[in-house]
């Protein structure tokens, strides 16, 4: 990509989310001696990556504390002040340019009208870059990752027509204000046909590309692991990360196990087993009803149905990941007390 009439580029990746950001993120944390070659500077996702962080926002997942920051106290002024210092730091170091990536900048144009406003004052060349994809693809995805794998919302996990229903799943409206906010340095990318999302970044910012077989961090669980969030977090009232059940998953082995599928309640008794069991023992049954009738006792009865199961199997692994999750946090904070003595001892 050219940055003609320009000694330094400001890239700032916005999203959208589910195609292909944390891949991008990944490789470029991995990329420091390429991008150093190149110089590049990635900055992170919310400036981490920066000399001496100075507010608290500023850490991988720090979005929602600088929008917590923005509607209570100063927080663009903030930014203003970070970009202002990080960006003139690296012209004056002979930098070509710096990237900014992160997937929730997608809806708010407002956060980067007053950093664009400053680039130009600063004679820096502000380049918007996005990518979306398919809607039911998207859709499918970002179900997966909001409305189950971390919910975000209160109450059971909604189905995917339900979560669905609350969202509007059109790019347009977004991809408009980035058009009209940039300009003509406004780059958008068809996530399903570019191949390698990473290659393709790293063509638009002038980045030499090196394939690697890590590229798809994001890629979904297995459906078993997926299912297993979704009764999880059914049990929770409120909002879950998916750091509450991850590492459980993770250390159990359960996101890469396959699994044989039993249905219990296919294996409990039916109506139909019921009636075999009456023709096979009803002579039985009068026999022993006869003999009761001599003794001064009731006589037996069979059951007229089959009671319907209480527990379902959704049930009993609801149950189990409780206990299991309750289990876990006490060895967690076992390990740590093990690991503190293990410390104090060697001091």
């Amino acid at each position: 990509m050219s940055t003609e009439n320009s000694d330094f580029t400001f890239y700032i990746h916005v999203g959208s989310g589910k195609a292909g950001s944390t891949s991008i993120q990944t490789r470029l944390n991995q990329s420091s001696a390429l991008l150093e070659k190149s110089r590049l500077k990635y900055i992170g996702l919310m400036f981490e990556n920066v000399d001496k962080p100075k507010y608290g926002w500023q850490k991988s997942y720090g979005w929602p504390d600088f929008l917590n920051v923005r509607n209570n106290e100063d927080g663009i002024g903030q930014l203003l002040t970070v970009i202002d210092s990080e960006l003139s730091k690296l012209k004056a170091a002979g930098y070509r340019g710096a990237v900014w990536s992160n997937e929730s900048l997608f809806p708010f144009q407002d956060v980067i009208e007053p950093v664009i406003e400053l680039a130009r004052k600063m004679q820096v060349k502000v380049v918007i870059i996005g990518y979306v994809r398919n809607h039911f693809s998207w859709a499918v995805s970002a179900y997966k990752q909001w409305g189950i794998k971390h919910k975000t919302y209160s109450g059971p996990v909604k189905s995917f027509k339900q979560w669905v229903s609350e969202r509007n799943l059109e790019f347009m409206p977004n991809v408009r204000r980035w058009r009209r906010l940039a300009k003509g340095n406004f780059y958008l990318r068809n996530f399903d046909a570019c191949g390698d999302v990473v290659e393709d970044f790293f063509g638009l910012i002038g980045l030499e590309y090196q394939p690697s077989s890590e590229n798809f961090q994001n890629s979904s669980p297995n459906e078993v692991a997926m299912a297993l969030w979704a009764i999880y977090n059914s049990q929770i009232k409120g909002e879950v990360l998916p750091a509450e059940l991850e590492p459980l998953l993770e250390k159990s082995g359960v996101l890469r196990q396959e699994f044989q599928s039993v249905n219990y309640s296919a294996l409990l008794p039916s109506e139909g087993d019921l009636d075999t069991i009456k023709s096979q023992c009803n002579n039985d049954l009068n026999e022993l009803n006869q003999l009761f009738g001599e003794m001064g006792q009731a006589p037996l009865q069979f059951k007229s149905s089959v009671k319907k199961t209480a527990v379902t199997n959704e049930d009993l692994v609801a149950a189990l990941l409780l206990m299991i999750q309750r289990l876990n946090k006490e060895v967690t904070v076992l390990r740590r007390r093990v690991n503190k003595l293990s410390r104090d001892d060697r001091q």
